[in-house]
């Protein structure tokens, strides 16, 4: 099997079964409570996100012991069930689409043939490994899998000391269950989990396609190009806000956002608000950083719908509820399960004493935020008011939807820059907003281009010239990123030194259930990525085993940022480290070699890797066995002599 697993082609057959299975299963789910037709590319959609719902769902209550997340799932399925039971309450319109495999084969292979080159081109040679936030994410699969626990330090060697922790953990619970039969989670999330979510999102694109027409061959490859379609203007040098273009591509999380975006935006189109309920509920687990801005913005969203009279009062009032409830429990699942609470949510003395000065200034602070942010705002949705304007005027018939479609965008918009204001001072608070607004962008986009492009809209030439302008600014803005990608070398190219590469590999295939440990002089540590414990030394390693998570030995020599924000992440770094839990546990000193060498042995660690800067010891260099150094970067690895450690 590890031989096979080697090679990037046994991963297509997996995401192919993924892709049956979850449909079957999703099918057999819908029929039993309904048989009623959907439409057809719309039933494939539907049914695998349904699937997909389940298998996590299943598998992370079984495996957590029923100590997750997922548990929250159990609302918005009982919603879907009562909903899809009744047929008043689901009516859509279709073009009457025939189903066509023949529209799968190419996007699939184009899909899967693009996720291959994380980690080989073809056309130069070069090898790649899988480095970044895909790195950590397949991590947090392998060791879900091992602890069936939800926590995101990765701790496989004080793994009985996990307690469950706020996160978002779908597709990493889709890596834990590949890890159950030994696969690596680097190629599997790679290869399988986001080509998955790819591949649903290029199904959730022509759910919508086929509401405006029939769909053909050309109609099916453009709506896989949603993928590029994340925003019209962008500014690729500004990379903290609207910065990036090709987002679903580059980061794999953003597709799977997409996925129930997409469902949303279908659902609002077809005026299913107890189904729009459901799919955002759904989201609101799956990834749970967006539950506050997804609940605030589909509450603005319903009381708008229920001023306009598009809503009634009981179907609100009942939304009410269900949000009540929904937030109750989650609420209830947060202080009783996830014990491992952010320090920062704890209110200082001075703020016990009155809540009226901490909700006036958290209201500065959403104020401060979006007056600071208001230009990059407008100028991310003023094309597309102007394309809402356009397309009231020159078709009257859609004119209805494309107004509900667009204060449903910026309703979630606003519910991100709220939540985002609330925290804005912290690091990464502006992903509250950031994920929201690149599908969404995304997906209007797409769906605008359908109503000028397949419609019939009067000033068709202007429309048509309007939309090649703005796609080729976001052609050029994509392939800017791209280059600014390149430059930054998200990806080590490790293919320079074979050589190394080879020699590391032979060692780590003499060790049944090899483990890894880092060591990183203070020179090492130059930036924030160069701290965190997801950036390792050679993650190439991670393509050929189950299993990669190397422990830091030099964690406290870790030097704290002046920012706050990162100071912070980086004290939680330290306090959640494999080397502090076992100084609290033996009450040992810090910064000694020779706890260094008994933390080693006591867990059994028989590979170490070393920084260009770290200084080797005179101890440590005792009880190295065989040594391999990279001449391009200067990392060191080395396997330990195992007779040595009973010296100590």
């Amino acid at each position: 099997m590890q031989f096979i697993t080697n090679y990037n082609f046994f991963y297509f057959p997996l995401l192919l079964l993924m892709i049956v299975s979850t449909y079957l299963l999703g099918h057999v789910f819908l029929t039993t409570i309904n048989k009623r037709k959907l439409p057809s590319y719309f039933s494939f959609f539907f049914k695998s996100i349904i699937g997909y719902l389940i298998i996590i769902f299943l598998y992370s209550l079984i495996k957590s012991k029923g100590i997750t997340i997922h548990g929250l799932l159990t609302i918005p399925f009982i919603l879907l069930i009562i909903t899809f039971k009744k047929d008043k309450y689901f009516q859509v319109k279709s073009t009457g689409n025939k189903f066509s495999v023949f529209y799968f084969a190419i996007p699939i292979a184009l899909i899967f043939f693009f996720q291959t080159l994380y980690f080989y081109n073809p056309f130069t040679g070069i090898s790649y490994s899988l480095d970044t936030d895909n790195f950590y994410y397949a991590n947090i699969g392998s060791f879900i899998q091992q602890i069936g626990i939800e926590n995101r330090f990765l701790d496989w060697i004080n793994g009985d000391l996990a307690k469950p922790e706020i996160y978002h953990y779908a597709d990493t619970w889709l890596v834990a269950i590949f890890a159950e039969f030994g696969l690596p989670s680097a190629k599997t999330i790679t290869l399988v989990v986001n080509a998955f979510f790819y591949f649903q999102v290029y199904l959730g694109a022509l759910s919508i396609l086929e509401i405006k027409t029939e769909i053909n061959f050309f109609k099916s490859i453009f709506a896989l190009s949603i993928f590029f379609i994340s925003c019209f203007f962008i500014n690729y040098e500004d990379f903290t806000f609207f910065g990036y273009g090709c987002v679903t591509l580059v980061y794999p999380k953003l597709a799977l956002i997409t996925v129930y975006l997409l469902l949303s935006f279908y659902f609002v189109v077809q005026k299913q608000y107890y189904l729009l309920l459901f799919s955002l509920l759904s989201i609101s687990v799956i990834y749970v950083a967006l539950m506050p801005p997804i609940l605030i913005g589909f509450t603005l969203f319903i009381i708008t719908m229920w001023l306009f009279k598009k809503v009634n009062s009981n179907t609100s009032l009942i939304f009410g509820l269900i949000l009540f409830v929904f937030s109750i429990s989650f609420i209830v699942y947060f202080k009783t399960i996830f014990s491992q609470i952010d320090p920062r949510l704890v209110l200082e003395e001075k703020e016990k004493l009155s809540v009226i000065p901490v909700v006036i200034s958290k209201i500065k602070d959403i104020v401060y935020t979006f007056l600071f942010n208001y230009f990059y705002f407008l100028k991310q949705i003023i094309p597309y008011l102007l394309l809402t304007g356009f397309i009231c005027i020159a078709n009257a018939k859609s004119r209805q939807t494309t107004l509900t479609l667009s204060l449903f965008y910026i309703f979630l918009l606003l519910g991100g820059m709220v939540v985002f204001g609330l925290r804005y001072n912290y690091l990464d608070s502006i992903q509250f907003y950031q994920n929201l607004a690149y599908p969404l962008t995304g997906i209007l986009g797409f769906y605008y281009l359908c109503e000028i492009l397949f419609t019939e809209i009067k000033y068709k030439t202007i429309g048509r010239a309007f939309v090649l302008i703005l796609l080729a600014f976001n052609l050029y803005s994509s392939f800017q990123y791209l280059k600014k990608m390149h430059e930054f070398n998200m990806v080590y190219n490790i293919s320079k030194d074979k050589k190394y590469v080879n020699e590391v590999m032979h060692l780590v295939s003499t060790e049944k259930n090899p483990r890894f440990a880092v060591a990183k002089g203070k020179a090492d540590y130059k930036t924030i990525y160069d701290k965190a414990y997801t950036n390792t030394l050679n993650p190439f390693i991670g393509n050929k085993i189950n299993t990669y998570m190397p422990t830091s030995i030099t964690v406290f020599d870790i030097p704290l940022s002046e920012k706050v924000e990162y100071a912070e992440m980086e004290k939680t770094w330290i306090d959640n480290s494999a080397l502090n839990f076992y100084i609290q546990k033996h009450k040992q000193e810090k910064d000694t070699t020779k706890l260094q060498i008994q933390f080693l042995k006591a867990n059994k660690i028989q590979f170490l890797e070393m920084a260009k800067n770290y200084k080797i010891p005179s101890e440590i260099n005792e009880i190295i066995d065989t040594m391999v150094i990279n001449e391009r970067n200067g990392v060191k690895f080395a396997k330990i002599k195992k007779e040595h450690y009973n010296k100590y």
